[in-house]
């Protein structure tokens, strides 16, 4: 049986820091570093949050950046804050959810 959070017989990757639901609607804003666009401009949506980072879901064509790139980032109320992208996944088309880890 596999109930959210218990994964029963399954090896568990051990997070640093606990997980949570973002709110829903809250936004996530984004640039990238160095840039030369000003404020931060490109939105998304805020999956999950933790201490030392986040995730969010983006629609476009493809990414606009790579795992291993450092960008600005501002979730909801928070102030920005530096982050180093993990990893992307491709959703489905034109949907792509991207993993943050907070660098500050």
């Amino acid at each position: 049986m596999n109930i959210k959070g218990h994964n029963e017989g399954m090896e568990k990757k051990k997070r640093a820091s606990f997980r949570f639901s973002a709110e829903p609607g809250t936004l996530v804003q984004i640039q990238k570093i160095p840039s030369t666009t000003g404020p931060l401009g490109l939105y998304g949506l805020a999956l999950d949050e933790a201490y030392r980072g986040c995730s969010f879901v983006i629609t476009g064509k493809k990414p606009l950046w790579k795992e291993g790139e450092t960008l600005k980032i501002k979730v909801g109320k928070l102030a920005p804050l530096v982050g180093e992208i993990r990893w992307i996944k491709k959703v489905e088309r034109n949907i792509w959810t991207i993993g943050v880890k907070y660098l500050e």
